[in-house]
């Protein structure tokens, strides 16, 4: 490939409904095919009839949880990047924290895949941590 060439991604997965990203993955990759895990079947309805998807998008979406849409994956190493954008009120579903999701995100992901994820952080402190308070 040559330098600065866009790579066709293959497969990218997210497991979020409202298809920011996937979205603008669809834009700028015209080839890409785009797979969405979102639990909610309520929101994936809302996003494809109010936030414009168009007819004949590569996003497809998928209404159940992430690890058993992983768990239930007929391929291996199927996916470029996964991003992982799942919480529940401030925290993350402990199911999807465990070293056996870290394990079906691996196998999911080709050899030279990438596994992005948005994390909670605080406002207040601008970290994860509150600064220690020297007592």
């Amino acid at each position: 490939m040559a330098e600065g060439e866009k790579r066709p991604l293959q497969d990218p997965l997210s497991w979020r409904g409202r298809l920011y990203l996937p979205r603008f993955i669809e834009a700028t990759y015209p080839e890409a095919e785009v797979d969405v895990v979102e639990i909610d079947p309520e929101v994936t309805r809302v996003v494809y009839e109010y936030l414009g998807i168009p007819d004949g998008t590569a996003i497809r979406s998928f209404n159940e949880d992430a690890r058993w849409f992983l768990m239930n994956l007929k391929e291996s190493g199927q996916y470029d990047f996964i991003f992982g954008d799942a919480f529940n009120d401030l925290s993350i579903p402990y199911h999807l924290t465990t070293k056996e999701f870290a394990r079906l995100l691996k196998r999911a992901l080709k050899p030279d895949g990438l596994l992005m994820a948005n994390v909670i952080d605080s406002f207040r402190w601008g970290f994860s941590c509150p600064p220690t308070s020297g007592r």
